[in-house]
């Protein structure tokens, strides 16, 4: 068995190899890329060969910054938005490393673990079918990125991990989550350059336009979905347990939540609040008093704060705003000859007047139901 495990990882690496020899050749310019991914890679063979339990934090953190140091390459070396590129494998590539503890394990998966493996695997190998069929090379690369996260979970099911080990994962994780809230402000606020020609470059319309405090934040991720999602991650696990929020605390907690609101992903915070309150009722009492207080403290927070940040009417409008005015209220249209930085600063406070508009009619009403006659105060 060791024996058709080395066979199989060198026919593999030598696979590897050979394509990207053949791509570099064919193209020059990828021979940087080429360099650079392999110095990304490197700490990663080190740590997979000794099974060093950095090995999870780094595949995190490649999958973090991955995207980002592809940017930077574009802007810096390449001068220009490149379509294809070697580094966009970097993530996949970091993830698969973990195959090589997976090899050498002196674990063998249990029955039940198997078919939970076989479980996460049939549905993608239905979908990488599909997207071989129509898709050919587009598909097969975002088969990988759906796969490969898969050898996290292989690899954590058969390492001999203790608590400690997996609180540091943890911990690192929330404060990955910290560290890219701050980058995410500096992006919302500044817009820099590498940014603004990946957005530009890749037609990422969804995220709007490419200037400072207009368009959803995305970090160093390739996606404001993306980046929501991570942070929701984060802040779940930073929330329930004080040992797993790093060295930010709880104005990590708030910086995440900050960098929520610039995402502008309403799905994210409806996750957010179905998690908490699953801990809430799954809590036991003190848990679920702390939690009730910190949810409390969290929500008075965000509406003290929130209007006050850079763009923070435009959250108010863009999440609270269901597109829907007051009834005998018409919605304004700017006009054709306005310009379209105007145009957007209209609607952004023409939707913070009518949610104004809705709280002070929702505050007469409480008011007037509390002391009709016959109720009382």
């Amino acid at each position: 068995m060791p024996i058709l495990r080395n066979a199989a990882m060198l026919t593999i690496g030598l696979g590897v190899s050979a394509w990207i020899g053949k791509t570099v050749i064919f193209r020059p310019e990828w021979l940087l890329q080429a360099s650079i991914l392999f110095l990304i890679l490197i700490p990663g063979f080190i740590l997979a060969a000794t099974n060093a339990s950095k090995l999870i934090p780094y595949v995190i953190l490649i999958w973090l910054v991955g995207p980002e140091i592809r940017r930077l390459t574009d802007w810096a070396i390449l001068g220009s938005y490149s379509t294809l590129t070697l580094l966009s494998l970097s993530p996949v590539l970091a993830t698969s490393l973990l195959a090589l503890p997976l090899f050498r394990s002196e674990r063998e998966p249990s029955r039940k673990e198997l078919r939970l493996i076989k479980a996460y695997m049939l549905p993608f190998a239905y979908a990488g079918a599909v997207g071989l069929l129509l898709n050919k090379l587009a598909g097969f690369y975002g088969l990988l990125n759906y796969v490969a996260p898969l050898f996290l979970l292989f690899y954590m099911m058969l390492r001999k991990s203790d608590d400690g080990e997996r609180a540091a994962w943890i911990r690192f994780y929330v404060t990955m989550g910290s560290l890219l809230s701050v980058y995410a402000w500096f992006q919302y606020l500044t817009l820099p350059a590498w940014d603004r020609m990946w957005i530009e470059g890749a037609r990422m319309v969804s995220l709007g336009p490419a200037e400072p405090m207009q368009f959803k934040a995305f970090s160093t991720l390739n996606a404001n979905g993306a980046f929501s999602i991570f942070l929701v991650s984060a802040i779940m696990p930073a929330i329930m347990n004080r040992k797993w929020r790093g060295p930010f605390g709880w104005a990590g907690i708030l910086l995440m939540i900050s960098a929520l609101s610039i995402t502008l992903v309403r799905a994210s915070w409806i996750v957010l609040i179905i998690e908490i309150v699953f801990f809430i009722l799954l809590a036991s009492g003190a848990s679920r008093l702390r939690m009730i207080s910190i949810v409390g403290v969290l929500v008075v927070a965000g509406f003290l704060v929130f209007p006050h940040l850079p763009g923070g009417g435009g959250f108010v409008g863009s999440h609270i705003d269901d597109g829907q005015f007051e009834r005998g209220h018409v919605r304004q249209r700017p006009s054709a000859h306005r310009a379209p930085h105007d145009s957007r600063s209209h609607l952004a406070s023409v939707r913070e007047r009518t949610w104004r508009h809705r709280q002070k009619h929702a505050t007469e009403r409480r008011l007037d139901r509390l002391f009709q006659p016959g109720i009382r105060g």
